[in-house]
């Protein structure tokens, strides 16, 4: 979204006027990496504060299905296959649990 002009423009006119309507409390969770981009220039351009982004969530799609199960600590991480990433999984999962704490 971020690479192309035109959704840039959609990010920077229109999510950029929902953020506003939405409380200053509002918490963001990105499910994917493109959103997770998204939101952050959102936050490079102060229109949400980047405490309030939950990065890191694996997307719910059926292919993360390991990934999502190790991310809830519901999968062993000797029980993982060699495509997931259990570190950064758990860094994830710690700096969301951090976020949420101070909230």
């Amino acid at each position: 979204m971020t690479g192309c002009p035109a959704l840039r423009q959609q990010l920077d006119q229109n999510l950029s006027t929902e953020i506003t309507v939405l409380s200053n409390d509002a918490i963001y969770i990105p499910l994917g990496p493109k959103v997770e981009a998204a939101l952050k220039y959102m936050a490079d351009k102060g229109a949400v504060h980047p405490s309030k982004i939950l990065c890191g969530m694996p997307h719910p799609s059926g292919a993360n299905a390991e990934r999502i199960a190790f991310f809830l600590n519901e999968k062993a991480e000797s029980d993982l296959s060699a495509k997931t990433n259990a570190r950064r999984l758990s860094e994830n999962r710690e700096k969301i649990m951090s976020l949420v704490s101070a909230l």
